[in-house]
């Protein structure tokens, strides 16, 4: 089970109109890492993309994600091999 935790990071690098903050979202359970991007939102637009990627199927996310100390868009070994309860 990889835990996706991805971070927006900033570095200074070179650009056309010399050197600038760059804004990276990376992720460090899975590797993967998105585009240099001049502004914060647009790697935070990257972030969320990656998060959604990586979404299991409803039936294996946490139905309680406070109490099982679980990010929503992890799947979660309590929850995903039970059955939903009729009616509820």
């Amino acid at each position: 089970m990889t835990r996706h935790r991805p971070v927006v990071r900033r570095r200074i690098g070179a650009t056309d109109e010399g050197e600038a903050y760059l804004y990276r979202a990376v992720c460090g359970g899975c590797g993967w890492s998105g585009t240099d991007h001049p502004a914060h939102l647009y790697a935070t637009d990257d972030r969320d993309a990656h998060l959604v990627e990586v979404t299991p199927p409803e039936e294996e996310r946490c139905r309680q994600p406070k109490r099982h100390r679980s990010a929503p868009h992890d799947r979660c070994a309590l929850c995903a091999d039970q059955l939903a309860l009729p009616g509820l």
